[in-house]
């Protein structure tokens, strides 16, 4: 059931405030291209079933109260079984219907892979989130950018037995309070996280260490620099031995949460617009009810997504900082379209794209419709390719998901040797970074990004994670500094939502002269050579006399066999 009204008065972040302060729930947002809002936004919550958990089980949890626990070797394949029994009836204006109407929205980590490859299971200890969060909302709220009104959906779960009357008028009335909230002032705030008595926003205009009071630069690397160059050289080693062209290392940034994460999420929104947009707020445990997982972030990059039946790909390979100097731009675009690495790299992803797509595309129906476009996003720029193929009639958005996940720009290529050396030489589990983000309609759609470029918070802990793509001729200092590149848009935002969401201060210098927030970077007293902007922070080693991580994995040296 839904209906519409005027949306000129909200935006998609006061109304996500006012019907969903608490609880699971979601916001879905996308800017084109990073420069033009796409046609919708969808925020939902109340959920009427949310599916938690990985291949130890998969936890099945109705709003009526009923639950189960699935085994589940394959937790997509438990969902799938899941979400099958679920019919969506055809509105009566189902020309007019929303483009997501009722579905599952949530993540899928990134070792949801070990369920359909080869590869070990990581160790129990290193296995803290869910790798399948999922949950479907009783109550959504689409915007419709271009037409200016806000679409509230109530969906109602019909069991047999129930009275689709009595059903009917409950879910009305739902609706009707739904359109009474809108018109009411937000509730208070209850943030994720309050500062404690006496520490407010900070607005000193201060991003040095040494100087203190800045939440970005907080952020440490769990491995130190030269470790992290270590791994570089030891994938160059497995690339001149012939057992991968190119493997994505990455590493994780962590800190203290002093800060709300949907705080967070309005920074991100609004300093990196991108065509996926996300707040997430789940379950953090699928034993646990009241532990609490928070999301924020804004990829660049689909996974995979059905438009009707075309399957869509856009592999992202090739990166430059951006400058805020229009020439020193061009040049840094101009040097990025002709650089050989990059463009090698990027054309052996976009094949691997085309063979990711084939596997379940119709025959002769694989095709490159862009290739190789520039896309600016606030801190960095990327080659870009789309990839389309119609899917077969005998195919599923499942079949899509297994063909296309995990990606292989977050991978390397042979995908599968590739996370073999990914599990033997990072750190620990990726859990959320490099698995995928959005939704799985009930009606067959399908609309899945890359989960990078974001923020996590579970317990009292945040974190962000970004990699970079290693070839046969990678420089391990340049890698380096390609993984802060790409964190540097969480780390300004978590700096922003610190200091209260300011913008700019004119507080703080004489004469009025307004200051920029800095850009954000993690706590050393290394300067980031060819960072984006002056007088950013390198990441700190971990600090002394802690250790970092143990890879998980057992290496296997370059030239052994591996699939």
């Amino acid at each position: 059931m839904w209906t519409e009204v005027l949306a000129d008065l909200e935006t998609p972040v006061s109304a996500f405030l006012k019907l969903a302060p608490t609880g699971p729930a979601f916001l879905l947002e996308s800017v084109q291209g990073g420069e033009r809002w796409a046609a919708y936004s969808f925020l939902g919550w109340d959920p009427l079933l949310t599916l938690v958990g990985g291949r130890d089980g998969l936890s099945v949890r109705w709003a009526s109260g009923e639950a189960a626990r699935l085994d589940a070797d394959d937790p997509l394949r438990a969902v799938e079984a899941v979400l099958g029994r679920l019919r969506l009836a055809t509105p009566q204006r189902a020309g007019r219907r929303p483009q997501l109407v009722a579905g599952a929205v949530g993540y899928l980590g990134y070792d949801l892979v070990r369920a359909f490859e080869r590869l070990p299971e990581r160790r129990q200890e290193d296995r803290a989130l869910p790798v399948v969060n999922l949950l479907v909302p009783g109550a959504l709220v689409v915007f419709d950018t271009l037409r200016q009104v806000l679409r509230l959906v109530r969906n109602v779960h019909v069991r047999p037995g129930d009275d689709p009357e009595a059903l009917w008028w409950e879910a009305r009335e739902r609706l009707e309070a739904m359109g009474t909230a809108l018109g009411a002032a937000a509730p208070p705030r209850r943030r994720s996280y309050e500062p404690p008595a006496g520490e407010g926003a900070d607005v000193s205009g201060s991003a040095d260490p040494a100087r203190g009071g800045s939440a970005a630069a907080s952020f440490e690397a769990l491995v130190p620099r030269a470790r992290f160059e270590s791994m570089v050289r030891r994938v160059v080693d497995y690339v001149h031995a012939g057992d991968c062209i190119q493997t994505v290392v990455s590493q994780r940034f962590t800190a203290p949460r002093t800060v709300d994460v949907f705080d967070v999420y309005r920074a991100l929104r609004t300093t990196n617009p991108s065509p996926y947009m996300y707040y997430l707020r789940l379950m953090g445990s699928d034993v646990d009810r009241e532990a609490t997982l928070e999301v924020a972030g804004a990829s660049p990059e689909v996974l995979v997504r059905l438009e009707g039946d075309e399957v869509v790909v856009r592999p992202i390979a090739g990166t430059r900082p951006r400058s805020p100097d229009p020439e020193v731009d061009q040049r840094l675009e101009a040097e990025l379209r002709s650089d050989p690495k990059e463009i090698a790299e990027h054309v052996m992803l976009v094949d691997l794209g085309r063979n990711d797509v084939g596997r379940i595309a119709r025959p002769g129906t694989v095709r490159v419709v862009e290739d190789r476009v520039v896309e600016r996003y606030s801190h960095v720029m990327h080659l870009v390719s789309e990839v389309r193929g119609r899917l077969r009639e005998d195919a599923t958005v499942y079949d899509a998901i297994r063909a296309t996940f995990p990606a292989g720009t977050l991978t390397g290529a042979p995908k599968v040797r590739a996370m073999e050396i990914i599990d033997a030489l990072e750190a620990g589990p990726r859990e959320l970074y490099g698995g995928a983000v959005g939704y799985l309609g009930l009606d067959g759609s399908l609309d899945l990004c890359i989960c990078i470029r974001t923020l996590v918070a579970h317990g009292d802990r945040i974190w962000c994670q970004s990699g970079a793509g290693v070839v046969a001729d990678s420089d391990p200092a340049r890698e380096y500094e390609e993984t802060l590149n790409k964190a540097r848009s969480v780390f300004r935002a978590v700096e922003l939502a610190r200091r209260g969401l300011v913008l700019t201060d004119a507080t703080d210098r004489p004469g009025g002269a307004a200051s920029e927030v800095p850009a954000g970077g993690v706590a050393t007293a290394e300067t980031t050579a060819g960072a984006a902007g002056a007088g950013q922070a390198a990441p700190a080693e971990a600090r002394a006399g802690a250790q970092p991580h143990e890879a998980a994995g057992t290496e296997k040296g370059p030239g052994e066999s591996g699939r």
